[in-house]
């Protein structure tokens, strides 16, 4: 007995147009390495050197976040976060403030202290 549902076709990538040597050319402006680049990009050092090449062709998530790498600008993924700017580990807000990685742990954990203590007190005035 046949099934009545249309076949279900795989999702294509999408994939980038880089002119040649246009690869290579973004990857020294973030100044990585080849080695750095695939660890970075989840890939192995031979499928950069073929992107390099243009073997294959390069996934447009590659070039989009290498681009992110290479100006910090963060307003290129969605437009809430126009105007914040991340070099290296530093997080800079439109209003000029500067976070890194231990202000976000430290932020992080007020905030969840912060919840909990705000649920035990809805609790207390809640309960009879």
């Amino acid at each position: 007995m046949r099934s009545s549902a249309p076949p279900v076709r795989p999702r294509r990538r999408r994939l980038c147009r880089l002119p040649f040597g246009g690869f290579r050319e973004l990857r020294l402006t973030c100044l990585l390495s080849r080695d750095a680049c695939a660890k970075f990009l989840g890939v192995s050092p031979r499928t950069v050197r073929y992107w390099e090449a243009g073997r294959y062709r390069v996934p447009w998530s590659a070039v989009r976040l290498l681009r992110l790498v290479r100006t910090g600008d963060l307003g290129a993924l969605a437009p809430e976060w126009e105007g914040f700017e991340l070099h290296r580990d530093v997080l800079r807000t439109p209003e000029g403030y500067l976070f890194t990685r231990q202000d976000f742990r430290a932020w992080w954990w007020d905030r969840q202290r912060l919840a909990h203590l705000l649920a035990e007190r809805e609790a207390a005035t809640v309960a009879p």
